[in-house]
């Protein structure tokens, strides 16, 4: 299995409790899957169910979460759930983040 990332810009939708005080945000999507494509429908589905509508997916990759300062977290989440998340998020600037496959 790969651990891959999205960095991705979106709104919360009414059911949201952010709705109210949240206008949009960027979220670092994190999911533990054999292949890109089933990772990409495990972080679309938790976006959804969470409460959030994609307006942009600006970065995705195979990461190495040993590289995180948060690979703690990342580890435990992955393990438990295969998806994590970090609303937020900063942009990954760190190109030494995404393996280059």
């Amino acid at each position: 299995m790969n651990d891959y990332c999205a960095r991705i810009h979106a709104k919360p939708i009414p059911t949201n409790p952010e709705y109210r005080s949240v206008g949009e945000a960027w979220i670092l999507l994190y999911a533990r899957s054999n292949t890109e494509q089933d990772a990409g429908k495990l972080m679309l589905q938790y976006l959804a169910d969470e409460g959030w509508e994609v307006i942009e997916i600006a970065e995705t990759g195979i990461v190495d979460i040993t590289r995180s300062v948060e690979r703690e977290a990342l580890e435990k989440g992955l393990s438990e759930h295969r998806v994590f998340a970090r609303v937020g998020g900063a942009p990954v600037a760190d190109d030494r983040f995404f393996s280059q496959s």
